[in-house]
Order: structure tokens, then sequence, then C-alpha cells
């Protein structure tokens, strides 16, 4: 046993103990990593059911030996009473203030760097409007560019889709596979379009060209260029929003799922 007392003393003794069992940990990680796997293929090979809020993570699953049959799709719902509006203002490009608006946190896998960078780039005269989670964040007004942009305190739930309601579009940047975003199908509840990357749940609820726009993930250039002939697709996009469905639409999948699994 090693004695406190004795480290203490001995310093050199006390790290080379701590060494000693990082590098012992280290040596029993991939037996750890075995044990770890087995338990979630026996997870797998246990349930009857598993839902996968979107297709990539559907086809993720099926990859990773989870039975095709077992696998239900089964997306996410707004809540009741967000009503859809898909009346056109009738805006045109030119020196109209393009009003754009981003919602969530305010972290690197989000892409707001992304998009703060595309704003140096764009032409058109931009509103952006960051209601943004963040523990460092200031809030405040900046100029970038061409744009102005407002950084302001979080929106309370109930009150999303009608914030959004104000705008051109709902910018989502994100730079990682999102399993799809809820503040998208809050957009489309509002009748405006989405621009976002082509990536994950994203590129699976917007339609590039129908309801709203997507640009390569990553690039400021191609954002800039998107946000440059937004307005000129703007009438035809909200035009071609549809209803989301709500939550009660998703519990009754959720229940014929129940109920087929039951019947004996």
């Amino acid at each position: 046993p090693i004695n406190p007392e004795s480290q203490i003393r001995n310093p050199k003794s006390s790290k080379i103990s701590i060494l000693a069992s990082k590098l012992k940990t280290m040596f029993r990680m991939p037996r750890l990593i075995r044990k770890r796997t087995e338990a979630v293929r026996e997870m797998f090979r246990a349930v009857h059911v598993m839902v996968a809020l979107n297709d990539w993570s559907r086809k993720l699953l099926i990859l990773n030996g989870v039975e095709e049959s077992k696998v239900r799709l089964i997306r996410h719902g707004i809540r009741e009473g967000q009503a859809i509006d898909n009346r056109a203002e009738g805006r045109v490009a030119g020196n109209e203030m393009l009003k754009l608006v981003f919602l969530g946190r305010v972290a690197p896998e989000k892409g707001i760097d992304v998009l703060l960078r595309a704003l140096r780039l764009v032409k058109t005269r931009v509103e952006l409007d960051i209601y943004g989670i963040g523990s460092d964040m200031a809030y405040g007004i900046s100029d970038i560019g061409n744009a102005k942009v407002r950084w302001l305190e979080p929106v309370k739930p109930e009150q999303v889709v009608e914030t959004i309601r104000k705008y051109d579009a709902l910018v989502v940047p994100s730079v990682w596979l999102e399993t799809g975003p809820l503040v998208v199908l809050e957009a489309f509840a509002a009748g405006v379009p989405v621009i976002g990357s082509r990536l994950g749940g994203i590129a699976e609820m917007v339609r590039d060209g129908v309801n709203g726009l997507l640009f390569k993930p990553g690039s400021s250039n191609d954002l800039a260029d998107v946000l440059g002939r937004f307005f000129e697709k703007k009438a035809f996009l909200k035009a071609n929003i549809t209803r989301p469905l709500n939550t009660y639409h998703v519990a009754k999948e959720h229940e014929k799922m129940y109920e087929k699994l039951h019947r004996p």
C-alpha cells in the first residue's frame, strides 16, 4: 500500500503512481470497448423495435447490426395550435433588407461562425437576429459587412413560432449531423423558409429550391451565394411550405407501433 505521507515527502513517487494508474487504464481500454460494444449489440438483439427520428440515423442503426425490420422511422412533431401562414409579403431584391433569424446554442457545431463569415461576403443588406444560448454570450449589436447583427436573449418555447414569423428566413448552418432540428419544423409552422446546411436531418426536412435553400456545410462562400439570391425565390419557397405533423399525430404513430407489438 502507498503511504500518503511518503508521497508528500517524495512527490516523484506520487507522479509515478499516477502515471502507472493511467497506463493500466489505457491498456484495459480495448477490453472495456469490446465489453461495451457487446452490451450494445445485446440490447439491439433484445429490443423488439427501435425508433429513429430521421433517415440517416435509421441507416446508421442498420449499419451497426440492428435488423432493418426492427427500425421504425417516426419524425419529430410540433406542439398543437402552431398554425402555418404561407402568405408572401411580396418583397423583392434590391435595397430591401433581408431579415434573418438564428435560434439555438451559440456553439462551433452549430455553425454560427460560418454564418457570420458569410455576412462579410454577401452584397445584400442583412439584419440578423441571434436568439442565442451560451454561457459567455454578450448580448448587444454588432456590424459585420453590410449586416447588422443583434445578439438577443433566448425565446421561450411557446413563443418560437410567432417570433420566427417576423423574418424572411430561418438560418440553420450546423456543421454536424442534426437529428432533425425542431426549429426547422417551427419555421415551417410559421410559414417561413429555411436556409440550412446540406447535412443530416436538415437536408431531409428542407427540400432545396422548394421550401428552403441548402448550402455546402461549413462553406461561408456558398451560404453567401444562397443569401444573395434568396429574395428572387422567397415567394415560391413560402408557397410550397406544408404544415408539419404535430405531437398528437406523432403520439398516434407510437401508439400504433405499440399496439402492433402487443398483438397476440
